[in-house]
């Protein structure tokens, strides 16, 4: 079922992830004392369009982690790969939508603290 998911997002098919349909990618967050990884993905940019992947590649949580953030505003959570709809060995640890505010960080014009489980991805977008 993940990789169903994740060929939908790519394909777009819900109008959601566009950015994922492009050719730019950005990696703008890299730590690797704490094993985290976040980039943009974008066709055209925008609201609709751009996209933010984060990873956590460590078997620590990540609770209230500052990322930087394309824009400001509401960015939901369209995929979370440790939920438990994909494998009842996943932890299910709840990720929620965060509102991104203005102020620099990681050289991106806004900036929101997400929720990151161990070992897991999330994918947000502003867009749908």
């Amino acid at each position: 079922m993940l990789y169903r998911d994740l060929v939908a997002l790519r394909r777009n098919l819900k109008g959601r992830t566009r950015g994922l349909c492009g050719q730019n990618t950005s990696v703008f967050h890299v730590n690797d004392a704490m094993n985290m990884i976040a980039f943009q993905r974008w066709d055209q940019h925008g609201h609709d369009d751009d996209v933010l992947v984060v990873m956590n590649f460590s078997a620590d949580a990540r609770m209230g982690y500052e990322l930087g953030f394309p824009d400001a505003g509401l960015w939901r959570v369209v995929l979370n790969s440790d939920s438990n709809y994909y494998s009842t060995d996943f932890g299910n640890g709840v990720s929620p939508d965060v509102t991104a505010q203005p102020g620099e960080r990681d050289g991106l014009p806004a900036h929101a603290q997400v929720d990151i489980h161990p070992y897991s991805v999330l994918i947000f977008s502003q867009g749908g």
